[in-house]
């Protein structure tokens, strides 16, 4: 069939819908919020992202550190390439490898195709370890060895393949006393601890949560009458000291909105959410 005059060739086709994924993937992730704090944030994500060096997020359970890897990637040359997450919580010892690594068929009973790793999936793009510090020993020096050789072999095979990646980790515990206590290897802590990226716990910035709120309504498509929440509605969320921080408010949202239309601005209804 004639590709019409004027119409786009399979490549800029490709290259468009890329584009495309990257432009929403760039308004799901962006950082909410006016304060300094978020501005500050803001700044270090863009300084960082043209660098090509790890970085380590720390902060509170909650705070959206994967919000800040996903914006890092966005906001780096590999905005293009895949985004990997690698819930180090869970991993089990015994799947490890393949599941980072892959595996090649017949490498080990019930392996029946060849499997292609977390780590090889992220060629090109950005490579997220969330909770790293819940890592067993065995594997921080698997982790270890990866990161200084960039180089991964699927279980069962014999061929070194090159891996291109820009590593992120996250963690909402202290690394430094985790290894000083002998729980987390010197050598990783050293090679993660390259960057750094703190995001802020809510009670720092609570001038942004009428933002949240609309943000998080727009992007979830909750109730439209929590767009404009009222004064006396903002008032209580910022009393809330909100130990989940941002993810704590997002479940109370989800909350009051799953009350219906009727219900969704008034004072009471935040309230009951509020004290789940």
């Amino acid at each position: 069939m004639s590709r019409l005059p004027g119409s786009p060739t399979v490549s800029e086709q490709a290259r468009i819908a890329r584009e495309n994924r990257v432009s929403m993937e760039g308004h799901r992730y962006q950082l909410v919020g006016k304060t300094e704090v978020m501005e500050e944030l803001r700044r270090e994500v863009k300084r960082l992202a043209r660098l090509g060096d790890t970085v380590l997020i720390l902060g509170e359970r909650g705070t959206g550190k994967e919000l800040v890897a996903r914006s890092l990637h966005h906001e780096s040359r590999r905005r293009g390439g895949p985004f990997v997450l690698v819930d180090c919580s869970a991993l089990s010892a015994t799947v490890f490898e393949s599941d980072l690594f892959g595996h090649e068929r017949g490498s080990f009973t019930g392996a029946h195709n060849r499997k292609i790793g977390l780590l090889e999936d992220a060629h090109g793009g950005t490579l997220f370890f969330d909770e790293v510090s819940h890592l067993t020993a065995a594997l921080q020096g698997k982790l270890l060895r990866f990161l200084e050789e960039k180089t991964i072999r699927r279980v069962g095979g014999r061929t070194q393949l090159d891996v291109d990646a820009r590593v992120v980790v996250a963690t909402n515990r202290d690394l430094q006393q985790m290894t000083e206590a002998g729980e987390f290897l010197p050598d990783l802590f050293d090679r993660i601890n390259v960057l750094r990226l703190v995001t802020p716990p809510l009670r720092e910035h609570l001038e942004d949560i009428p933002e949240l709120v609309r943000h998080f309504s727009l992007l979830h498509g909750l109730d439209g009458t929590l767009l404009e929440p009222a004064e006396e509605v903002v008032a209580l969320l910022q009393q809330h000291p909100w130990p989940g921080n941002v993810r704590q408010l997002f479940n109370v949202l989800r909350r009051v909105a799953s009350q219906g239309e009727a219900g969704a601005g008034r004072l009471e209804q935040f309230a009951r959410a509020m004290s789940y």
